[in-house]
């Protein structure tokens, strides 16, 4: 799961250099229609009129991004897709985790592998050096996106237990 949130964000850094903001945005919630059709063909959790208007709103996303004069889709599109799949594989995860252990465990679960994952890279190759030397203030901003992420990632497993 972490691999997998990990290998999103890695991937969607390198999109961020390679591609316009405007060809990104419109697959940006792309993320739930594919978490509706593998929940149709794997679980059989979605709805055969929820699998059928997101199979249609996938057609018409593709459909409205296409250059017309050029007759292309964006250069990034396989990744812009890639990247939609992890995140809806992500979701799908954490839903099936989520039957089986409630949402307050799987945060604290997932926020220690991830501080230990996190803290081998700088404990193995001695880089607190490296720590000590960057400002406080950045620092603080730092803690304040910190905070706010862990927020939204509470307020979404709340959302995906609750669903």
């Amino acid at each position: 799961m972490i691999s997998v949130c990990n290998g999103y964000q890695f991937l969607e850094q390198r999109l961020y250099r390679a591609e316009k903001l405007s060809n990104i945005l419109p697959y940006a919630d792309l993320n739930a229609v594919f978490a509706i059709i593998a929940g149709f063909l794997i679980f059989r959790d979605a709805s055969t009129w929820s699998f059928v208007i997101a199979i249609i709103t996938f057609l018409v996303i593709l459909g409205f991004s296409i250059d017309f004069k050029k007759l292309t889709m964006p250069k990034s599109i396989k990744l812009i897709l890639g990247i939609q799949a992890l995140i809806a594989l992500e979701t799908l995860l954490t839903g099936r985790f989520l039957k089986s252990v409630s949402d307050k465990e799987y945060y604290i679960l997932y926020e220690l592998i991830v501080v230990v994952l996190l803290l081998f890279p700088i404990i193995a190759k001695g880089l607190f050096k490296e720590l000590k030397k960057t400002s406080l203030p950045f620092y603080g901003y730092r803690m304040g996106g910190a905070l706010t992420g862990h927020i939204g990632r509470i307020l979404y497993l709340f959302t995906v237990s609750e669903l």
